[in-house]
């Protein structure tokens, strides 16, 4: 937890939500925000989020209320939002939720949920929050990466071991991923949750279901995006973590959607396609990274390990199918 010094004052955002603090229970805290379960002397305990990034907050009240709370998928209840001094917080009721980490059947369960808010409307209202992504349009991706020489990824390979094989295997992807990306480019948008990695599902044991956490990043998105973030999206500050192999994954998310039961194998083809055209962009911000010292060296060094790794599972993959 932070210093005294700049800690929220826990008392006084407790005031407005009528509640009399007993404990507080620190959870979480990062540079963007702190967060910590308010124990009540009666009633229900809150978790809260405070940030001093008060547009992150607002715009974070305004989607659970215009957009989240409607959708067919279980999310925390907002119990209140408001300003605190210098600090803008978020109340949500506890529902007793855990990681759900290794638990096998509720990832699975997760990922139905995922089917299920790809295809629901967007509710009506959404219009007051501006929704977007925390990564370009599949369209800038592309632009992006056909901008760069394949043989940067050839020379990064071979500085960090990897066989020639490998090598022109990673090249081989980037010289089909724009007729990849254009036929990509028409499929449908579907409603994404924006962030859906691991550290988003939660168990909840109120409700004895999967919950999804922090929707900040909702956006209209192919439905590929969310799934991507959850098997193969690498990350300079997270090891990538995948408990059940990505084609169970991808064959129970399809299970759960009766418009692709009879063309489960041509979805499965678009969704490692798409997945190779990221990979290769995410190549090309590690490269971007280094040159800025933006990460620490061994935190790049490890998510290139894991993106060219990614990019030749994903390309075994597509000669099987």
């Amino acid at each position: 937890m932070p210093n005294d010094h700049w800690e929220p004052d826990w008392l006084d955002i407790a005031s407005p939500l009528s509640i009399e603090v007993q404990r507080v229970q620190p959870i979480a805290c990062t540079a963007q925000a702190t967060v910590v379960r308010l124990v009540p002397r009666h009633g229900l305990p809150l978790i809260v989020k405070a940030s001093h990034n008060h547009a992150a907050i607002r715009r974070e009240a305004a989607l659970y209320e215009t957009c989240v709370r409607h959708l067919p998928v279980c999310a925390p209840q907002v119990a209140g939002s408001g300003q605190s001094c210098q600090w803008a917080w978020i109340a949500y009721r506890d529902d007793q939720l855990v990681p759900i980490t290794t638990r096998r059947h509720g990832i699975l369960l997760a990922v139905a949920a995922a089917a299920r808010l790809h295809q629901a409307d967007l509710p009506a209202g959404e219009a007051r929050v501006a929704l977007s992504s925390h990564t370009p349009d599949l369209a800038e991706v592309l632009r992006q990466t056909l901008a760069v020489d394949p043989a940067v990824f050839a020379a990064t390979m071979a500085a960090g071991g990897w066989a020639s094989a490998a090598r022109r295997q990673v090249c081989q992807l980037h010289r089909r991923m724009e007729s990849w990306g254009e036929e990509l480019m028409l499929r449908p948008r579907v409603l994404c949750h924006g962030d859906l990695h691991l550290g988003n599902l939660m168990w909840s044991r109120a409700y004895r279901q999967p919950a999804v956490i922090d929707w900040e990043f909702l956006h209209p998105d192919y439905d590929y995006f969310d799934l991507f973030q959850l098997l193969d999206a690498t990350s300079p500050t997270t090891p990538l973590w995948r408990p059940l192999g990505r084609r169970r994954v991808l064959l129970a998310y399809a299970r759960a959607r009766s418009d692709l039961r009879e063309r489960t194998a041509t979805w499965l083809r678009g969704y490692l396609r798409f997945a190779a055209i990221h990979l290769l962009w995410i190549a090309t911000r590690i490269h971007a990274d280094r040159e800025t010292a933006r990460h620490p060296e061994e935190e790049l060094n490890r998510q290139e390990r894991e993106t060219y790794a990614g990019l030749l599972s994903i390309a075994r993959e597509l000669r099987r199918l």
